[in-house]
């Protein structure tokens, strides 16, 4: 029950609000300035052009018929990835593997007919 606040039915308490002191100075929130959080009309170049090495890795592989799939575990939160092809098999790789291969070191992606 919350004191000093009366029952819903109208009747009082048979206790008397308690006073409620404050515990310190209130605490305040550190917001920047509204410049600190604008984003460049532009990314940087070097940006731009991860993004394209991994737009040109990306379509290399979809034309080799290699494929990612990503799941995260909630329970640990860990994210798991794996990369098959044609053949039907899948095999897992560190996170860190697909950042690699993203930004353009696609060797030891060759996979044959036994995985």
């Amino acid at each position: 029950m919350v004191h000093a606040v009366p029952p819903i039915d109208g009747n009082q308490s048979s206790q008397p609000p308690r006073s409620v002191r404050p515990s310190g100075p209130p605490k305040l929130f550190l917001v920047g300035s509204p410049a600190s959080d604008q984003l460049p009309d532009m990314p940087p170049a070097e940006v731009l052009d991860a993004l394209d090495t991994a737009a040109r890795v990306i379509d290399e592989l979809d034309r080799k018929h290699v494929h990612f799939r990503i799941d995260h575990d909630t329970s640990t939160n860990q994210i798991r990835v794996h990369v098959g092809g044609d053949i039907g098999t899948e095999h897992e790789i560190a996170p860190q593997r697909l950042l690699n291969i993203l930004s353009g070191d696609t060797s030891g992606l060759a996979y044959d007919a036994r995985g």
